[in-house]
């Protein structure tokens, strides 16, 4: 059992760093050799690492303290000993080492949060030698690396993969995540799988990315300067969400009616809501029309009947080789409804806007006012009628999925709606064109305008 323990060593040491905390103030250095100043070996390396953790179970504080600066040692007496192989080859496995003890250092620390039996068998697994490589890539630094392990994770059944695949998506990275996307696509997916991709194919853009970032202060010679993270790849990232809205169409996840109609939900309750309903020429309003068509017709078609009797707040007219076009925020409503029932868009006076990437318009207010009546008389002949927003199923669906009651995100609770006859103003508006040539915006003025 030793010499299986010994084996292990290199790792269980670094992994107990992840549970250490830094020396106490005032401590001196670690002394790394013996007392005759020659290293230490393994045995006395893994006495002096059990001595540290029996030290840490201790009731007093002191013998805590101490315990925690023999695993440092014991950690520095291993790092010293790996630093003197000599040769480039033993000093390029030495690199590969000291970068995997890191990789292993860092999901050690992602376990602390869990209960303790959770946690003990996430290590067991994890240590597991045909696993451990995997793990570690999961967390390394190196993108290339956490990449390459998606497809052989993805190949592993079980809640524990699941959890490491999780990450993976979640990653910033275009390199990552697509990758790992292509990894789960024949997956059974979690709730977090659905969670993530639903935000990227729908919420993503929702909020201006440079609120999103973080910023700095430094301070040179007295000098105040800001630094505000910048992702550069933000608009191709949010085009990628099309490829999210594919994997989530064919995962076709029980969680996806919920979010859709929760979604909506809020949308219905909070006018001044940014939402990529109003946002027709949008990526991710193509995204969400695409999910929320796969869903049951009686499931989401009160809420966009609802959508077309409120008031226009975005009215955007203008000339595109001599043909007027239309776009409002009940343009992607009425389309949808009128999809959804089989219906032609032609005959509702819809047609291609070559300028919006191919966005469904229509040609004017006084069209889009017919085709709402027309539309609205089709759904009630049918049976369906616009929700009622005081009845609480309408607000807050059944098994809701995704917290949060903020303005654009896919959570359960919603705020209370503003009082009759308030409205946000029309102002000035922003949209964003993603087309060949790269993202650009465009001001439009929003005339005000009545409901009908």
């Amino acid at each position: 059992m030793k010499s299986k323990i010994m084996g292990y060593l290199p790792g269980l040491l670094l992994l107990a760093a992840a549970a250490c905390g830094s020396p106490a103030r005032g401590q001196g250095g670690l002394a790394v050799g013996s007392k005759k100043g020659r290293p230490a070996n393994l045995s006395h390396t893994l006495r002096l690492f059990e001595q540290g953790m029996k030290g840490l179970s201790s009731q007093k504080y002191g013998t805590r303290q101490a315990g925690s600066s023999d695993i440092r040692q014991a950690i520095a007496i291993l790092v010293v000993r790996m630093m003197q192989a000599g040769g480039p080859e033993r000093k390029a496995r030495v690199e590969h080492l000291l970068e995997y003890q890191g990789d292993l250092t860092r999901w050690a620390r992602s376990l602390l949060h869990l209960p303790i039996k959770k946690r003990m068998a996430l290590l067991q697994w994890g240590l597991n030698p045909k696993l451990l490589p995997l793990v570690a890539g999961a967390y390394s630094h190196n993108l290339q690396r956490q990449a390459e392990v998606a497809h052989p994770l993805a190949k592993i059944p079980g809640s524990y993969t699941n959890w490491l695949l999780e990450r993976l998506l979640k990653n910033s990275h275009r390199l990552v995540y697509i990758t790992a996307m292509d990894a789960v696509w024949n997956r059974k997916p979690t709730e977090a799988m659905v969670k993530t991709l639903w935000r990227r194919a729908v919420l993503m853009g929702m909020t201006p990315y440079f609120q999103q970032n973080r910023q700095y202060t430094v301070m040179f010679h007295g000098q105040r300067v800001l630094i505000q993270d910048f992702n550069q790849n933000y608009w191709v990232q949010l085009q990628d969400g099309t490829l999210a809205a594919q994997e989530l169409a064919h995962w076709k996840p029980p969680q996806l009616s919920i979010l859709v109609r929760q979604y909506l939900a809020q949308v219905c309750r909070m006018p001044q809501m940014q939402s990529v309903l109003s946002q027709p020429n949008g990526v991710q309003a193509k995204n969400f029309a695409i999910l929320a068509k796969g869903l049951k017709r009686s499931m989401v078609a009160p809420y966009l009947l609802y959508l077309l009797k409120r008031p226009m707040t975005i009215n955007m007219n203008f000339n595109f080789n001599n043909t007027m076009v239309h776009l409002s925020n009940r343009t992607l409503p009425l389309l949808m409804l009128v999809k959804m029932a089989g219906l032609s868009p032609a005959k509702y006076h819809f047609s291609k806007i070559i300028p919006f990437g191919g966005v469904w318009g229509l040609g004017t207010i006084a069209q889009e006012n017919e085709d709402i009546k027309k539309i609205t008389a089709w759904y009630a002949k049918h049976g369906i009628k616009p929700v009622n927003l005081a009845h609480p199923a309408a607000s807050k669906p059944s098994g809701q999925v995704g917290g949060g009651a903020g303005g654009n995100v896919g959570g359960g609770g919603v705020k209370p709606a503003p009082r009759p006859g308030i409205w946000p103003k029309p102002g000035l508006i922003q949209i964003p064109l993603i087309q060949r040539g790269g993202p650009l915006r465009m001001g439009l003025k929003v005339a005000p305008s009545s409901a009908r």
